[in-house]
């Protein structure tokens, strides 16, 4: 085998390597950012490795609180926000007790008040609790 072929067959198995890794840790935790708003606000939402759910309130001052969603597969729908102004702390985190492998959908958006519609909304996110 000539020496490009051989530093080519490495680059790729690594590049392979690292992307099955990369698999692997991005399924630990999810995270995901909102759409920012026309003031620059936006919300960020995040179950970590230790199983805590939260929502932040980022950005530039808005008006907007931060609501996140999560949808873990065949258990019930939680929620977390964040509604004590941009910068200031994320929210309460919540300690989920879900079991290992669980599956799980997270989406994080602005909400006008209380009661407003959800805007400005991240796409959705998928991860998986792990040991």
């Amino acid at each position: 085998m000539s020496r490009t072929r051989k530093t080519a067959f490495a680059v790729t198995s690594t590049v392979l390597a690292m992307a099955g890794v990369l698999a692997t840790a991005g399924s630990a935790s999810a995270s995901t950012y909102s759409r920012t708003s026309p003031k620059g606000g936006y919300g960020v939402a995040e179950v970590s490795s230790t199983r805590a759910f939260y929502a932040c309130d980022m950005g530039s001052a808005d008006g907007y609180r931060v609501v996140a969603h999560l949808w873990p597969d065949g258990y019930g729908y939680q929620w977390a926000q964040d509604a004590n102004g941009s910068n200031n702390g994320c929210g309460t985190a919540i300690q989920l007790s879900l079991p290992v492998g669980t599956d799980y959908t997270i989406r994080v958006c602005l909400r006008d008040g209380s009661d407003g519609a959800d805007v400005y909304c991240s796409r959705d996110e998928r991860g998986t609790i792990l040991g």
